[in-house]
Formats: structure tokens, sequence, C-alpha cells
């Protein structure tokens, strides 16, 4: 009875300050509450309610072990991340891919190769269709001034025709 009539004259006279009441907290809620004890034996159930899982991939990925316990199943096409080599073309997947058998990337028709049909075709070929052929002329990527077309073919044909008229003299 004493604890009640103390708290009942402290809250008067917290009223006495411009009508506000201000609540004093009493020492039991204060005190924090015991921590649950971690139980280490059920870890697993720490992992099964982990954000970073998902219950539909592990069944999956069961179904599959099951599948696979005697024979390798072939990759799906979802799973392959590079084909010859090469990063697969996800436009192209999509039916998006501007730039056809010229892409970089791979695309999901093109032919499996093995090891060594890469190797053989990373190598660089020496024919004389690679010797003889020539760059095309860019201009305005280099220092000098190059001409078009139309006045280089005039410009060689007028030296042709210096050399024939030296010959001839």
């Amino acid at each position: 009875e004493e604890d009640e009539e103390e708290e009942n004259n402290k809250e008067e006279n917290n009223r006495d300050n411009g009508g506000h009441v201000r609540i004093i907290e009493t020492t039991a809620s204060k005190e924090k509450l015991p921590l649950p004890t971690p139980d280490f034996n059920s870890a697993s159930t720490l992992l099964r309610t982990s954000v970073f899982l998902n219950p539909f991939v592990e069944a999956e990925r069961a179904k599959s072990a099951i599948l696979e316990k005697h024979v390798k199943m072939t990759p799906t096409l979802d799973d392959t991340k590079m084909i010859n080599g090469r990063k697969i073309c996800w436009n192209y997947r999509k039916g998006r891919c501007r730039f056809g058998h010229n892409c970089t990337f791979a695309h999901d028709s093109d032919l499996h190769r093995s090891a060594a049909e890469l190797e053989a075709l990373r190598t660089p070929q020496e024919t004389l269709v690679c010797q003889t052929r020539k760059r095309k002329k860019r201009p305005g990527l280099c220092q000098l001034l190059l001409p078009s077309k139309k006045v280089y073919k005039q410009f060689k044909a007028q030296q042709q025709q210096q050399q024939q008229q030296t010959k001839t003299r």
C-alpha cells in the first residue's frame, strides 16, 4: 500500500508541472527479459527458414538427383552458359539478335564442336586468300589525307599512262 501511495504522489506532482503527466518507469519494467537459450541441436531448422533457401529449387534438385543416380543427364538449354567457348546470345534466345552469323556471341543453332576442332579454328589460317586480301581504306583514321576511290582510280590510270610513255621513249 505504501508503494501505491508513493506512486500516486509522484503522479500528482507531475500533473502540477503544466498539466503534463510524466510517466516514471519502475525498476521492474527496466529489467530485460532473458533471451531464449540457443538450441544447437536443431541447426537444420535455422537453415530451413533461411531467406536464401528456396524449397522449390531444393525439390527440383532432389528430383534430378534421383534421376541421375545411374546416368548423367544432358544439360538443358537453360543450364548452358557457353557454346563452343563463346557466351550465349540472349537476344537470339528472345528472337531479337540483329547480327545473325556475324554475332560475337553463340546462338543455340550453332553446331557443338569438340575441343580439337575449336583449336583448329582458332589458329590463324595462312592461305593465299588471307594473304592477298587487302584492308579496306578508311579515310579519316590516319594522319595522311586519303583521296576518294574515284580520284584514286584516276590517279592510278594517270600513273600507268606516264609509265607507258616513259617506256616508249
